[in-house]
């Protein structure tokens, strides 16, 4: 059976710049921000599995070239052999956008 380790979230903010481009010439904005995650994993007494997933994407008013969008996937599995040797295997994508 697989549970899930902990609630699916999800979280709704706003953002408000007075300087979205760093820049000497100010030039203000505000954003919409959401975010959510989920981690599932397994109640398994051999073997493991577990998924996490996070996501965030931000919109703004006035500069949409300055959205967010980024997100985070891991699988992680082990595969019991014998009581005291197991296989373990992690795989990963990450997105993520750089700050200015």
């Amino acid at each position: 059976m697989i549970r899930n380790a902990r609630e699916p979230e999800a979280e709704v903010g706003a953002i408000s710049t007075n300087n979205i481009f760093r820049s000497p010439s100010r030039q203000g904005d505000t954003a919409t921000e959401v975010r959510s995650n989920v981690r599932v994993v397994s109640d398994w007494r051999a073997h493991a599995v577990e998924f996490r997933a996070a996501g965030l994407a931000s919109f703004y008013g006035d500069f949409a070239s300055e959205n967010d969008r980024a997100y985070s996937l891991e699988s992680r599995g082990r595969l019991d052999i014998t009581r005291r040797t197991n296989l373990q295997a992690t795989v990963g994508r990450e997105l993520s956008q750089e700050s200015r």
